[in-house]
This record gives structure tokens, sequence and C-alpha cells, in this order.
């Protein structure tokens, strides 16, 4: 059964999720791939109607958890490394077009790039990508809060990896439970993250 199946044949089977490309894409497999993007993860939760009722969205709707505060953010790039690892290839690339071959109507496309005129290429796609797949909920779920709500706080962590040179996905979790003494810290945050970040992030948490 599915007990017996070695860890490593289920990663290698998940291919990471879908949600990068792998091996060295081209410029056309990566618009592909973020154009499949639709705004939800291809490995998540699943809505069975008893253990997982409802999406978030139908829950908070439905008043699940108002009486509960509530922290919600994300970090500022948190997909933006698909794009920003293979910046050489947007080099030649004019970013509106590049926003509309990934999904945006032509007006969409230029308001999204004259919010980020002094940004490469490769960034403002990136940028798509984790407003597709996060921040846009994040704005979505406090308005679906309401006045009436326990007290409700959002974040936005913007500290970039000192590997990737971008806020991703997950690089907040560390600072939060300020574990950056973790040894798997150093992979993903460069072998020198500020403690001090740390224990300011904590501390609003715990606090």
């Amino acid at each position: 059964g599915f007990l017996r199946v070695p860890e490593a044949d289920l990663l290698a089977a998940q291919d990471g999720g879908g949600l990068e490309p792998s091996g060295k894409p081209t410029l056309e497999e990566l618009i592909a791939h973020v154009r499949a993007m639709d705004g939800s993860l291809p490995i998540g939760p699943v809505v069975d109607g008893e253990v997982y009722p409802w999406t978030v969205e139908e829950g908070m709707r439905a008043g699940a958890g108002q009486q509960i505060p509530l922290v919600v953010g994300s970090t500022t790039q948190e997909f933006g490394g698909i794009a920003v690892a293979n910046k050489h290839l947007f080099e030649d690339g004019e970013v509106q077009h590049l926003l509309e071959q990934v999904g945006l109507s032509p007006q969409a496309a230029r308001r999204f790039a004259a919010t980020l005129q002094d940004h490469h290429q490769a960034e403002v796609v990136g940028q798509y990508v984790t407003d597709l797949m996060f921040r846009r909920r994040i704005v979505d779920w406090l308005d679906l809060r309401g006045e009436g709500a326990a007290p409700t706080w959002a974040y936005d962590f913007a500290w970039p990896s000192a590997v990737s040179g971008v806020a991703e996905h997950c690089l907040d979790v560390p600072f939060i439970f300020d574990l950056l003494g973790d040894p798997d810290v150093t992979r993903v945050a460069g072998p020198e993250p500020p403690h001090v970040l740390a224990d300011q992030i904590h501390a609003a948490f715990a606090g």
C-alpha cells in the first residue's frame, strides 16, 4: 500500500509539485509554466467536506474563525525566484509583452508594469507570479474578515536571501520561529542571516 512506498520515490513522483520547471528551461518553457499557474497550488489540502469542509474563502464567508485572532502574510517575492533565477532569459523581452504572454490583458499588463518601472523584466514577471499565487489572496482574506472579526494582522517579509537574492517562499518561517541556528536555514538564507531581525519578528509574533 501507500505506506510502503519509500519517501524518496514519493518526492520524485511529485517532481517538486510542479512549482518549478526542471533542468535549464528556455524562456518559452518558463512562460508556459507561469501561464499554467491559475492561482492554486498543485499540492495542498483537499476539501473533503468532513476534515476539511471548505476552501479558506468559503469558510471565511461562513464566519469560521471570526472569533480567533489571525496573522496572515507572505514573503515579498514568494515564487519570484522562478523567474529571477533565469534573468538572462528575459534580457531581450519587453516587459508588457512578457506579462501578456503569461496571461494578463494588455491593460492589466500595462498597469502592472508601470508599478515596477525600475525593476528587471524577470523581477516583474516573478512578482506577478507571487501576487497571483499568494499576495492577492491576503487582500481578499483581509476583506472577508470584516470589521466584526477578532484582531487581525498582516505582514510582508521583505528581507532578501543571501543565496537567491529574493525574499522567497518560506524564508519568513525560521525568522518567525527564531530558528536561524537550524542547519537547513543556511542553505536558503545564507551563512549569516540577521539574528536581530529574527528576534524582532519572533517577539512581534509571540507577544
